[in-house]
């Protein structure tokens, strides 16, 4: 659920993001973006699998105040646990990253973190 820059392939734009896909394609034409991590959408499915969020989601979506309904979706994200396998998996990432020679990222859809 994690792939690194120089991994990324034009096939894997709908996985990566256009942020962490186009960070990608920087960093292997060797423009000055250093390698880093992206967390794939598939991470995202999954934590809404595992967690049961999907109906969670739509129940909220039926109401209507979208401030409300906002800070309740994002209260779900912070309630429920990500699966261990995912955080051992970035936090290997961003052991990785930090004993790189240059700085590392990672990226989500919404930010990117410098490492």
């Amino acid at each position: 659920m994690i792939r690194w820059f120089d991994t990324i392939t034009d096939e894997d734009f709908h996985l990566a993001g256009g942020k962490g896909f186009n960070l990608s394609m920087m960093h292997q034409s060797r423009l000055q973006v250093p390698n880093g991590f992206i967390i794939l959408s598939t991470a995202y499915d999954s934590h809404i699998d595992t967690n049961g969020l999907g109906s969670k989601i739509d129940a909220l979506l039926s109401g209507d105040n979208t401030g409300e309904i906002s800070t309740a979706i994002q209260d779900l994200f912070v309630i429920d646990d990500m699966d261990i396998s995912l955080k051992t998996d970035i936090m290997n990432a961003f052991k990785k990253s930090r004993q790189a020679e240059s700085p590392s990222g990672a990226v989500l859809p919404w930010k990117i973190f410098p490492v």
